[in-house]
């Protein structure tokens, strides 16, 4: 298997954490939300990047993988999809074998040896080339960030440990930060010794900097899914105050809302998608998108990690909701003009009148530049091709050509 560091893979790279098995158990994520959020994704990003570990371990994973192994196979050979496979292995099976001494982790789903080393083979079948990273450099950010925490009275993490005791939560600091190569398994394992109370909590915080780690060495955006990311919240309060005050936003219900999607990712195949990605509009879509992680982006560093995953997650999606309004009003616009221009053609038929319309129409102007004005007497199926070519639309024409496949 070829591997390549992430600077090799230019574009906007995604880091797809409900691929994890430890996110589907403790979150109750299905198949059919993995397999629509993974069509979304491919959509926007221009990788898609799914833990070696993960592809292996998940069920629903694993069979959204196979299940869909030719266009997988031809989404990988695009770059599209990625398995993120660390820099001391050669192939999946070579992860596997090498990862199956650490089989106990709790979120296991009861794979067997063989069945285990069978889905790596498979694995390397579809894949070919993979996104590489240190295992070192990501277990040391992973074991700094929850140490920090740990230690930070007013951080997230810290404000969940209620009931545990200074000198209890200094002794777990302390053993995390003295372990070398930090694993979610050895760290579940430590807070069962001194932590057993709030094992749940520490968990799922786990899980929220493992992802973060994750993504960070593959320079990818980590997608949470949105129950995760609420306990990035900066204000944690009793239960059932909470219970009462609304959830924070998720990434992907507002971009599906808003987008107008609905249901279509669900009925789309696989194999339109990576149509769409191959094609002038996918590209601009993707253009887009991360013209909006870039804006989101722009703030000043936060010292408090989690708090700052947050905060990016929502400007991302005020960034997308601005764009897409603002793609929204040009279409309309657009439309005007070419209903008038349709309605002056089809009354006169001639060439002088097409030619005076397009010196006050926005839309005229743009497509003769392309076209010629003459194109415009040959009917609306130019209109619709050179409608599409335009900028600022991208948005827009993608939402209605996957609801037009349902």
């Amino acid at each position: 298997m070829i591997k390549l560091y992430p600077e090799k893979y230019p574009g906007a790279k995604a880091y797809f954490s409900e691929a994890d098995p430890s996110t589907q158990r403790i979150y109750c994520v299905g198949r059919e939300e993995v397999e629509i959020k993974a069509k979304l994704w491919l959509l926007l990003f221009d990788h898609l990047i799914i833990s070696a570990g993960h592809a292996v371990e998940s069920q629903y994973t694993f069979d959204w993988l196979v299940r869909n192994s030719a266009e997988i196979e031809k989404l990988s050979g695009e770059n599209a999809i990625l398995l993120s496979l660390r820099n001391d292995c050669d192939s999946m099976y070579d992860f596997a074998l090498k990862h199956s001494k650490d089989r106990d982790e709790p979120w296991r789903l009861q794979i067997s040896s063989n069945m285990y080393l069978e889905r790596a083979r498979r694995l390397d079948d579809l894949f070919a080339s993979a996104i590489t990273w240190s295992p070192q450099a990501e277990s040391s950010w992973f074991r700094d960030s929850l140490v920090s925490d740990l230690r930070r009275p007013q951080s997230q993490l810290r404000k969940r440990l209620v009931g545990l005791s200074r000198g209890d939560l200094d002794i777990f600091a302390a053993k995390i930060e003295q372990t070398e190569f930090l694993t979610r398994r050895k760290l579940v394992s430590l807070a069962q010794k001194y932590c057993p109370r709030r094992l749940n909590v520490i968990q799922r915080y786990a899980d929220i900097f493992y992802h973060l780690s994750g993504a960070r060495e593959k320079q990818a955006y980590p997608i949470l899914y949105h129950r995760e990311a609420e306990l990035c919240r900066n204000k944690i309060s009793d239960e059932i105050s909470q219970l009462h005050k609304p959830t924070e936003t998720d990434l992907w219900q507002e971009i599906i809302s808003s987008w107008n999607l609905g249901n279509s990712l669900k009925a789309s195949p696989l194999t339109l998608i990576r149509e769409i990605r191959e094609d002038s509009l996918g590209k601009r879509v993707r253009d887009t998108w991360r013209s909006v992680i870039q804006n989101a982006t722009m703030q000043k560093p936060i010292d408090d990690t989690l708090c700052s995953h947050l905060n990016a997650r929502k400007v991302l999606i005020q960034e997308f909701q601005k764009e897409l309004n603002k793609q929204r009003r040009r279409f309309q616009d657009l439309r005007f003009w070419r209903s008038k221009l349709e309605i002056t053609a089809w009354a006169t038929g001639g060439l002088a009148t097409i030619l005076g319309v397009a010196f006050s129409a926005p839309l005229v102007s743009a497509v003769g530049i392309a076209t010629g004005v003459l194109g415009f007497l040959t009917g609306s199926m130019i209109l619709d091709n050179v409608e599409k070519r335009i900028r600022g639309l991208e948005l827009v024409l993608l939402s209605a050509r996957i609801d037009s496949k349902k």
